[in-house]
């Protein structure tokens, strides 16, 4: 079935907000004696768009209007916004459950899951616990002015007056995440706050670790890996999906095993396709669909030009999205949302880094002596495209990585990436193996997609990317993960019965390069004067040569390369938008 009602639809999107779009804003102060002036003003006269709710005295939340009361809980001493779940009966938790389970010196991580961020406070209204759940799908940043203790998701224009009073631009910061995106992740680049990494809690002044990869992956591996891995998708869509539930086919597996484990027959299905072979990949979802049962919807992505102006509209958040580039495609979604009535979108992002997609001879060096196979070895020698010879020396000697990222910075934004502090995930990693430490830090990676889904239009959840499937993924060993010597393979035998054969059998992905690469040459001049004349090439933090290579038609659509372009776009967007709102 195709999606003819595009036009329609994306003009009602823009006529109604979705409830849960600011479902994780929040705006927290803990004064500890009689309010300053910018304080009081707040409390007098909450900005537009906002409720105030006094939780008890000198305590105040402001979340937006559009916020449903049930994306929050407290009591006198703690605050929980967004949903948690219990890790044994998957029902829903509290604030005080959360409370409770501190008393006992039992961390969040260790009672519940979900998409949440948990705040405590003592007697004296002092902030004393900040936590972001392990899925980053929740902001988190915490600063003091005066005698004022602050927590928030964002720092909207509306609340400036409370913004810390030194609150600048950590551009080295910047620059690493424009060398390596996974430092968006790690911390906002931003002075003046302290902003959460996902599983990160801030206690008094300290800021731990208090949720790991690295202890799920130095974990006893499970009896029964299938089973623990189809228990762990069931947990986490248990709990995440509505009561009406709009499924995104890309028409890979990860998705076709989100759609084929819903225990709902209130399922919508879309895919999204490109005019041309390597991206169109209606053929494999349409084969899911008709495996499930679903009516398909296909909605054609076409290669319009990056709209600069509308994305730079939106308020900047903590941090660059690069994910928020694809803007029609967020529209699209949104408008088809609206129109199936669906309480969330879903997708299948995450499962090419847990489930274990990458060819690499590390596998080998990590399932020596413990169970790979002959057969195995030599399936995966094919997957490598190496002989048994030169994967068993790459196993012992692997090569040393370079960056997977087209290289625009200059040797001063370099040195300045240098300085920034390492993704919290990747540090102390002894006793995991490599091929875990390449999957925890894929996994890292892979969570910079949550800044997106909560700035949405519409309620886009990625259930792969839940603590109980993160878990469960990386407490398997990567030699078992790609059992048969095959990406996902583990994934393919356990969810074997939920997917189309066509599906499983498939070796092919899906390739964006062409499309996205027409999008970027029709904006061609436009980024060129963006990148050229902003506010990192002022720094003296690109090399201007290798950006106007890589903005070549003939780069863009036949070396592609587009992911570190989108990124540097995003970020130079971000920066841009700040330092205007800083007045630099």
């Amino acid at each position: 079935m195709s999606f003819s009602t595009t036009a329609s639809i994306t003009s009602a999107a823009s006529r109604r907000c979705w409830p849960s779009k600011a479902m994780s804003a929040f705006f927290l102060t803990l004064c500890e004696r009689d309010a300053p002036d910018w304080l009081q003003r707040l409390l007098d006269e909450p900005p537009k768009g906002w409720r105030k709710t006094s939780l008890t005295l000198g305590v105040d939340l402001f979340v937006p209007e559009a916020q449903r009361p049930s994306w929050r809980s407290w009591n006198a001493q703690s605050l929980l916004v967004g949903e948690a779940y219990d890790r044994r009966t998957g029902q829903a938790r509290t604030a005080n459950d959360l409370q409770q389970a501190a008393a006992q010196q039992m961390g969040p991580s260790e009672m519940v899951w979900g998409r949440f961020v948990y705040a405590a406070w003592d007697g004296s209204r002092r902030l004393t616990t900040l936590y972001r759940d392990p899925s980053g799908a929740l902001e988190a940043i915490a600063w003091r002015k005066e005698h004022v203790s602050l927590a928030a998701s964002a720092l909207p224009t509306a609340f400036r007056s409370a913004w810390p009073a030194d609150l600048d631009l950590d551009v080295s910061r910047l620059a690493a995440g424009v060398h390596d995106p996974i430092h968006h992740l790690a911390g906002a680049p931003l002075t003046g706050v302290t902003s959460l990494a996902p599983g990160q809690a801030l206690k008094g002044d300290d800021l731990v670790q208090a949720w790991r990869p690295r202890d799920w992956a130095k974990a006893t591996a499970p009896d029964d890996p299938s089973q623990t891995l189809v228990e762990a998708v069931q947990t986490a869509l248990a709990s995440l999906a509505g009561k009406r539930v709009l499924v995104e086919l890309s028409g890979g597996l990860d998705s076709a095993i989100v759609a084929g484990s819903l225990q709902s027959a209130n399922l919508a299905a879309v895919n999204y396709y490109v005019a041309d072979r390597q991206g169109d990949e209606r053929v494999y979802a349409r084969a899911a669909a008709d495996h499930l049962g679903l009516n398909l919807a296909e909605v054609a992505l076409e290669a319009v030009p990056l709209d600069l102006n509308s994305l730079r509209q939106a308020e900047p958040g903590l941090r660059p999205c690069p994910a928020a580039f694809d803007q029609a495609h967020a529209t699209l979604r949104a408008a088809h949302a609206l129109a199936e009535k669906a309480d969330c979108v879903l997708t299948g992002q995450g499962g090419d880094d847990l489930f274990f997609q990458t060819p690499t001879p590390l596998i080998a060096a990590e399932g020596a002596g413990r169970g790979l196979s002959l057969p195995d070895l030599l399936a995966l020698c094919r997957w490598c495209g190496l002989s048994i010879y030169e994967l068993t020396r790459r196993a012992v000697s692997p090569p040393r990585p370079g960056s997977p990222h087209l290289q625009l910075l200059s040797d001063d934004g370099l040195a300045m990436a240098a300085t920034a502090t390492s993704h919290p995930w990747l540090t102390d990693l002894r006793g995991v193996s490599r091929v875990k430490q390449l999957q925890i830090r894929s996994l890292a990676g892979a969570l910079t997609v949550q800044a997106l889904a909560v700035s949405e239009a519409s309620c886009v959840i990625h259930p792969l990317l839940s603590q109980p499937v993160m878990e469960a993924c990386l407490s398997i060993p990567c030699w078992l993960l790609t059992k048969g010597g095959r990406d996902r393979g583990l994934a393919r035998s356990a969810f074997a019965d939920r997917v189309a054969p066509r599906v499983l059998a498939r070796r092919s992905k899906g390739r964006l390069s062409a499309h996205y690469g027409r999008r970027l040459s029709r904006s061609r001049q436009e980024l060129l004067a963006l990148l050229l004349e902003g506010q990192m090439a002022r720094r003296g933090l690109l090399r201007r040569d290798a950006v106007e290579w890589a903005l070549q038609p003939q780069s863009l659509i036949w070396r592609g390369g587009y992911g570190s372009l989108f990124n540097l776009i995003m970020t130079e967007l971000w920066l841009e938008a700040w330092a205007k709102r800083l007045g630099r």
